[in-house]
C-alpha cells in the first residue's frame, strides 16, 4: 500500500500542487533521490557550484548584501569554499 501511496504523491498529488502554488518540488525531490547515489566529491562539487550562484544573486538582487560586500571590498567570485 505505502508503494500506492507513494505513487500517488509523486504522480498526482505533488505536480497538483505545484501547479497551484507555483512551486517545483518535485524537482528538487528528484534531485535529492538521484544525489543519493552520488560519491561525496560530486556532492561537494554540487554544493559549491550552487553556493556561487546564491552569493552572486544575493549580492545582485538584495541591497543589504550588496552594501556588506562593498564595505569589505569583496565581490562574489571571491567566495570560494563555505569557510570564506
Amino acid at each position: 500500500m505505502s508503494a500506492i501511496g507513494e505513487l500517488l504523491r509523486l504522480n498526482f498529488i505533488l505536480p497538483l500542487a505545484e501547479k497551484l502554488q507555483g512551486t517545483c518540488a518535485s524537482k528538487w525531490y528528484k534531485q535529492i533521490v538521484k544525489m543519493q547515489t552520488w560519491s561525496p566529491d560530486e556532492v561537494h562539487a554540487w554544493q559549491m557550484e550552487h553556493l556561487h550562484q546564491f552569493i552572486k544573486h544575493a549580492y545582485e538582487h538584495t541591497a543589504y548584501y550588496r552594501k556588506l560586500f562593498d564595505s569589505l571590498n569583496l565581490i562574489p567570485d571571491d567566495i570560494q569554499t563555505p569557510d570564506d
